[in-house]
This record gives structure tokens, C-alpha cells and sequence, in this order.
């Protein structure tokens, strides 16, 4: 059987094992689903018969609401809202009473049950329809029926209670049956699962055996041949993958057998040519090394002599450089030392002329530093003024203040006065004229005195900030006074200097004249220096081309000789090379056993 053929049987297992485990969680799964859906029927029977119970209570209380108030006289449009309202809940009641009938999944003793409820419902409601008539008609007489209604709401909430019990037994019930469905499935499922993984296992084992022990062989020779040993064989035989294989690798083993013994033959043939090639090319490279020494000794040689020469060149041409700048730097020199002569004059006579500016400005500070202290003087009796001034300001306000208490004690007279004439009668209306008179004098006075304290005021004020600008103006001709003092000091400083500095460049002036004549005399050297140098230059112009051909030349020769090296040391560097390869296959050939 090939090994194909057994992993498709392999499959096969597996894909029935599936199946089976398949199969039997269906079944499982379908009895579970089955108590799960009893269980849920269970669950909405008691919420219908929950909610009858809920209804129920919610008649008893709107109706107990509806009784209390008429009973404490309330508007018959509210009992009558109240009692529509009840009636409303009776009817929906009813439906759900209808529905829980008529639901589906009741079992007899479920239906019986049912059927008591809905009796019982059925008389409530209907006694409550006729407490509700009553209450339209007369509250007072609702009082005496109350007894009957609970009675009947005893009936129907122990119809209701038994029915809740037996729906929670029920519900009890369907849960246990579902929890065994779940075991038995998951018991069955284990069971078929675990039966089917051992058949895939087995199935397995036996399909990995089958495979591996020949691969495993196969393997073994492999690891033979790559370690260089030919001379063992699979000797698998068959028709399945891995004796074709085997088969293949055997005959791969004895192709490379006669290949191996055709290299080795060969290599030990080329290995002798090798050798003799080696001694020859040694022989040509002493020879070629012989006459490298002697073309590279003579090219030395000659490049020494030129670079020599090249140097020489080189000096003299550096050395006309530096004549042509030496001529052209004294050249700058002269136009420097007239310049700097130039300048020097110019420097000393605006020296001359600074020291004179020097000596008014002293002059000038002497006398600012006269009229400063004239100017504080000044402004010392202006503060004293300014400080009499205060002095009488202040008078003037107390003669004010003393004006105003005379018209105030004027005006009491006069008001006094006013009242004896009026005692007086028709005699007296003479006398009341004056004292008006004088009352309005003395309140006009009373006015004058206070626009005066005010005018006062003000002036005080005045007189303040001039006392305090002119102790500013004080302190400030003070600092002018100091700072002309230190300008006076300063310039007479500077007018020493500028005294110095004229003499010491009247010196340099003196000084740059002699450096002009030494200029003038080294121009001339430098002429006559250049000139020689410009012949030196063109004999050596001539030295350097020939040199520079008899450098070519030696070039040349020295290009062919390296020409020569080059093609030997290849020549050598391939024979060892071939040499090297033919040891590498050698010695690759010897490591494999035939």
C-alpha cells in the first residue's frame, strides 16, 4: 500500500470519528433543547399567573380608594372617573384570565387548576362591577359589602397561590430534567470522543510506523553520503514512495562511485604537470627580479638627478618672485612713508588746533562756574522771598478767618437788633431797616471772607510748589557748579597732553624723512638684484628640459619593465593558484570511501 493510500484511510478514520461524535452531541443537544423549552414554558405560565396576581391587588386597592372617598364625600365626577377606572381593570383583567386559559403547553392538572382561577376571578370581578354600581349610585351602602369582596379576593388569591405552586413545581421539575440532559450529553460526548481519539490514534501510530522506518533508513544512507562514504546501500525494495527512493539513491551512489574514481585518476595526472609548471615560472621570476633591480636602480637614479634639478628651478623662480615682491613691498614702503609724513603733519596741526579749543573751553568753564554761583545766589533770595511770602500768606488767611468770626458776630447783632425793634412796634421800623442793612453787610463779609480764605488757600498752594522748585533748582546749579569744576580740570588735562603729543610727533615726522632716504637706496639694490637673477633664471630653464627628457626616457624603460613583472608575477600567481585548486580536489577526493 503506498503511502497515499494510508493517509487517505487515515483520513478516513478521522472523518468517520467526526461523524459518530457529531451524531450523538446532536441527539444530546436535541433532549437538552427539549427541558429547555419545557423549562421556559413553565417560566411564562408563572409570569401570566403572576401578573393575574398583580392585577388582582391593584382592583382591591383602586376600589378600597374609590369606596373611602365617597364615603368621605367626594365629587361624583371624581367617583365616577375612579369607578370607570375599575371597571377598565376588570376587563383587562378578564383577557389575561382568557389568555392564561388558553395557553398552550397546560397540563390537566395545570388546566384544572386554571379553570378554578378563572371561576374564581370571574366572581370577583363581577362583585366588584356591583360595588362600583353602587358607589355611582350610593357610597353609604358600599360600607356593608367590603366583608364580601374580601372574601371573594381570599377565593381567588388561594386559587392563584395554588396555581403559582404547582407552576414552581413544575418549573422545579423541568430544571432538574435539563440539568440531566446536560450530563448525559456531556457524559455521552466524553465517551464517544475519547473512543474516537483512540481510534484516530492508533490509526496514526500504525500510519507513522509504515512511513517513517523506511524514511528513517533512507535517512541513514543519506547521512553516509554526505560524510563521503559510497560504499554501503539502502537495499530497500518495493513499490511504495520510499522504496522508489531508496532504489533511486542506490543507483545515485554507484554513478557517483565510477565519477569519484574518474576524478582521482585525473587529479593525480594534473597534479604532476602542476609541479613542473611551478619550477619554471620559479626560474623566470629570478630572472625578471634580477633586471627589475637593475631598470629601477637606474631610474632612481634619474629621477633623483631631476628632481634636483626641479628643486633648483624651483628656488630660482622663488627667488624672483621674492625680488619682484621685495620691489613692489618697497615700492609700497615709499608711498607708505609719504603718507604716514603726510598724516603726521595733519595730526599736528589738529593738534595745535584741539589745544587751542582747549584753552577757550576752559575759559568758557571758568566762566559758567562765575555765573553758577551769581545764578544760586540768586536762587538762594528767591527761596527766601518764597519763604516770606508763606509767611504773609499765612497772615492773610488768619486776618481772613477774623473778618469772617466780626460778619458772624455782626449778623448775631443785627438778628438781635431786628428782634428788639420788632418788639418795639412802628417805632422801632426805622431801627429794623438798618439791622437788615447791616445783617446783609455782614453776610456779604461772611462770603468775601471765605472766597478770600479759599483765593488764600490756593495761593499757599502756589507758593509751595515754587518753594519746592526753586530748593530743586538749588540743588541742580550745585551739581552744574561741581561738573564745570571737573570740566575745568579735564580740559586743562587735555591741553597737557595735546602739548605732549605735538612734540612727540614733530619726533616721528623727523624719523619717517630718514626712513624715506634708506627706502631709496635698497630700491636701487633690489634693481640691480633682480636683473642677475632674471640670467640665472633661463640657464636653469634650460637644465630642467633636459632633464626632464632624460626622466621620460627612464620612465619608458622603467613602464617596460613592469610590463614584464606583471605578466610573470600573473603567470606565477595562476600556476600556484592551479596548483592550490588541484590540492583542494585532491584532497576533497581522498576523504570519500569507494
Amino acid at each position: 500500500m503506498t503511502i497515499k493510500a494510508r493517509l487517505m484511510l487515515l483520513c478516513c478514520f478521522i472523518a468517520l470519528a467526526f461523524i459518530v461524535v457529531f451524531t450523538v452531541s446532536s441527539r444530546a443537544l436535541s433532549g437538552l433543547s427539549a427541558s429547555v423549552g419545557e423549562q421556559g414554558s413553565s417560566v411564562e405560565l408563572f409570569i401570566r399567573a403572576s401578573a393575574v396576581e398583580r392585577m388582582s391587588y391593584g382592583l382591591e386597592v383602586i376600589l378600597l380608594k374609590t369606596a373611602i372617598l365617597g364615603i368621605q364625600g367626594g365629587s361624583a365626577e371624581s367617583i365616577g372617573n375612579m369607578t370607570a377606572e375599575v371597571d377598565n381593570t376588570v376587563a383587562s383583567g378578564a383577557g389575561i384570565v382568557v389568555d392564561l386559559a388558553a395557553f398552550p403547553a397546560l397540563t390537566i392538572e395545570q388546566t384544572d387548576a386554571v379553570g378554578v382561577v378563572k371561576d374564581a376571578y370571574g366572581e370577583y370581578g363581577n362583585y366588584i362591577l356591583t360595588l362600583t354600581g353602587m358607589l355611582r349610585d350610593s357610597s353609604s351602602e358600599v360600607v356593608g359589602l367590603l366583608p364580601g369582596l374580601e372574601r371573594n379576593f381570599s377565593v381567588l388569591r388561594r386559587s392563584l397561590n395554588s396555581l403559582i405552586s404547582m407552576v414552581q413545581a413544575e418549573t422545579a421539575a423541568a430544571s432538574e430534567r435539563a440539568r440531566i440532559a446536560e450530563l448525559t450529553a456531556r457524559t455521552a460526548q466524553a465517551a464517544v470522543a475519547l473512543a474516537a481519539l483512540l481510534v484516530i490514534v492508533s490509526a496514526l501510530v500504525f500510519v507513522m510506523r509504515s512511513i517513517t522506518r523506511p524514511i528513517a533508513l533512507i535517512q541513514r544512507t543519506v547521512e553516509r553520503l554526505g560524510a563521503g562514504d559510497f560504499s554501503m546501500k539502502s537495499g530497500l525494495s518495493g513499490k511504495d514512495e520510499a522504496a522508489r527512493i531508496a532504489m533511486s539513491v542506490d543507483a545515485l551512489v554507484d554513478a557517483m562511485r565510477a565519477l569519484l574514481g574518474t576524478v582521482k585518476t585525473r587529479v593525480d595526472e594534473l597534479d604532476g604537470t602542476g609541479r613542473g609548471l611551478s619550477s619554471n615560472m620559479a626560474t623566470s621570476r629570478a630572472a625578471v627580479a634580477r633586471i627589475d633591480a637593475s631598470v629601477e636602480s637606474a631610474g632612481l637614479r634619474l629621477d633623483e638627478q631631476d628632481a634636483s634639478v626641479r628643486e633648483v628651478a624651483g628656488a630660482v623662480e622663488k627667488l624672483t618672485r621674492n625680488f619682484e615682491a621685495l620691489a613692489l613691498m618697497i615700492a609700497n614702503q615709499s608711498a607708505v612713508v609719504e603718507q604716514s609724513s603726510a598724516s603726521i603733519e595733519q595730526m599736528i596741526a589738529n593738534v595745535d588746533s584741539v589745544a587751542a579749543s582747549s584753552i577757550r573751553a576752559g575759559e568758557a568753564a571758568a566762566n559758567l562756574a562765575s555765573e553758577g554761583s551769581d545764578g544760586k545766589a540768586l536762587i538762594d533770595e528767591v527761596g527766601s522771598s518764597v519763604a516770606s511770602i508763606v509767611g504773609y500768606s499765612e497772615n492773610l488767611s488768619e486776618a481772613a478767618a477774623l473778618i469772617s468770626e466780626i460778619a458772624s458776630r455782626t449778623n448775631m447783632l443785627a438778628m438781635n437788633a431786628a428782634i428788639e425793634a420788632a418788639h418795639a412796634g412802628d417805632s422801632g421800623k426805622g431801627f429794623a431797616v438798618v439791622s437788615d442793612e447791616i445783617r446783609r453787610l455782614a453776610e456779604q463779609s461772611t462770603a468775601q471772607a471765605k472766597d478770600i480764605s479759599a483765593d488764600l488757600v490756593r495761593v499757599s498752594e502756589a507758593i509751595e510748589k515754587v518753594r519746592i522748585s526753586s530748593e530743586a533748582a538749588v540743588k541742580s546749579f550745585g551739581s552744574v557748579l561741581t561738573g564745570a569744576g571737573a570740566v575745568d580740570k579735564a580740559i586743562a588735562e587735555s591741553a597737557h597732553a595735546l602739548a605732549e603729543q605735538r612734540v612727540g610727533g614733530k619726533q616721528v615726522l623727523e624719523g619717517l624723512v630718514r626712513l624715506k632716504g634708506l627706502t631709496s637706496e635698497i630700491a636701487r639694490g633690489s634693481t640691480e638684484m633682480s636683473a642677475g637673477n632674471g640670467a640665472i633664471t633661463a640657464q636653469m630653464s634650460r637644465l630642467q628640459a633636459a632633464s626632464s627628457s632624460v626622466a621620460l626616457n627612464a620612465r619608458e624603460i622603467n613602464g617596460g619593465a613592469d610590463e614584464i613583472r606583471k605578466a610573470v608575477a600573473a603567470t606565477i600567481e595562476l600556476a600556484e593558484r592551479n596548483a592550490s585548486r588541484i590540492a583542494d580536489v585532491k584532497a576533497a577526493s581522498e576523504k570519500f570511501i569507494l
